[in-house]
């Protein structure tokens, strides 16, 4: 599984490593760190990296990915711009960075993977921008790779004693989904998506939509009516 870029709030982003291990724990499954996710969720909730890394199972991480994104301005707080994780630009130097410092945190990484869109190499610029980000990428790697270790210990088996039960459904938590899905997919202004959710059925839940900042409820506006 895949950390994400998007959160609704600093709590929630705080979360997500917990999460992730609750998800994989079961199954001794492995994680794919994201650094431009990580990135994203770094300047969105002004975190630091080390704080926010520290809450993440790293010992489950097999893949690193990093990639480009874009900015979007935010008319609820003119005062900021969230990171966006859309792949469609060359990869940031503080994302270069990250690797640096995430390589030797991971002991069981084996694989370091860079991401773009193929519309966003439309120019020879943008294809030269990605070449140099994969010879900068492949830099890093061969500077933080230890020759003398013989790979990763963790083969992220599960183990033999694991057992498959009753799939778990959550009616409740599905009506949420789609009563939340339709808000954001039928709004034309944060103020109209707030309204709606203040009057839903996830309102002083373990939603906790209260403590959603307003940025990214805009945000989750327009990712929502792009891809819905």
């Amino acid at each position: 599984m895949e950390n994400l870029a998007f959160s609704y709030s600093l709590d929630e982003a705080k979360r997500h490593g917990a999460f992730l291990e609750q998800l994989l724990e079961p199954v001794n499954g492995f994680i794919i760190l994201d650094l431009h996710n990580l990135y994203c969720q770094l300047r969105n909730f002004d975190l630091a990296f080390d704080e926010l890394i520290s809450l993440y199972p790293l010992e489950r991480v097999r893949e690193i990915h990093i990639s480009g994104g874009s900015w979007d301005a935010s008319a609820v707080t003119p005062s900021r711009s969230i990171r966006r994780d859309t792949h469609d630009d060359s990869v940031p130097r503080d994302v270069f960075q990250l690797l640096e410092m995430s390589i030797a945190r991971c002991p069981n990484l084996k694989y370091v993977v860079l991401e773009q869109l193929g519309d966003g190499l439309a120019t020879a610029q943008s294809r030269s921008l990605f070449y140099n980000d994969f010879l900068q990428m492949a830099e890093i790697v061969r500077r933080n790779n230890d020759e003398e270790d013989d790979g990763p210990k963790e083969p992220f088996l599960p183990s033999s004693s694991f057992l498959t039960g009753a799939v778990v459904e959550d009616s409740m938590l599905y009506e949420q989904q789609l009563e939340l899905s339709s808000i954001l997919e039928s709004s034309n202004t944060y103020e109209e998506a707030m309204l709606l959710l203040k009057q839903s059925s996830l309102a002083k839940s373990d939603w906790r939509i209260e403590q959603w900042e307003p940025y990214m409820i805009e945000t989750a506006v327009k990712i929502a009516q792009k891809w819905k």
